[in-house]
């Protein structure tokens, strides 16, 4: 998120909203964004519905803690996904060129 943070213009630029989709509770997700999300959006999703969907509610152990898979998706205007990539382990996230390049291709 800090990379594309740095790249926030370019994908405003593309059209793109960039939700940030937690899997936990309305505090610890206003704590997270107060702390570290940024200047996107942020969702609460303690039930991992989202993650669900998009099939990403596989579980991982980081610090002690579960969480889901690290994963980015861009849907285009027509709500299909265009690109995914999900991590196998919790550093394993596309850079910030790699995602901005899709948000591009998206948008044409």
């Amino acid at each position: 998120m800090a990379q594309l943070r740095q790249r926030k213009a370019e994908l405003d630029g593309a059209g793109a909203v960039v939700v940030d989709v937690l899997p936990m509770d309305l505090v610890r997700a206003a704590t997270f964004k107060r702390t570290r999300a940024g200047p996107f959006a942020t969702l609460s999703d303690p039930a991992g519905r989202a993650c669900a969907t998009y099939g990403v509610a596989r579980q991982l152990v980081v610090h002690n803690e579960w969480v889901n898979s690290p994963s980015v998706f861009v849907i285009d205007r027509k709500g299909v996904i265009t690109y995914a990539h999900v991590g196998s382990s919790f550093g394993d996230r596309p850079s910030a060129e790699k995602v901005v390049e899709e948000v591009k291709k998206a948008a044409r």
